[in-house]
């Protein structure tokens, strides 16, 4: 038996500490405009959103800062 967790354990400790890394080495930038209509837009729709799944009264009031992170491809 002990043979066998030692492949798990090592399996399950790379695919932890892989997205970690991975993730670290994006980079983010801020985005430009963030009171442009369709960035206010967004932000009305992911508040509404949340709100239908979390029913917790979150409301919307104004986007004031954001970043994106260039897409992958």
């Amino acid at each position: 038996m002990r043979t066998c967790s030692l492949p798990i354990i090592i399996a399950a400790a790379v695919a932890v500490a892989y997205p970690v890394a991975t993730s670290a080495q994006v980079a983010w930038y801020p985005i430009g405009g963030v009171n442009e209509p369709h960035v206010q837009e967004l932000g009305r729709w992911a508040v509404a959103e949340h709100v239908k799944q979390a029913h917790d009264g979150l409301k919307f009031i104004k986007v004031i800062s954001g970043e994106k992170a260039p897409a992958a491809g």
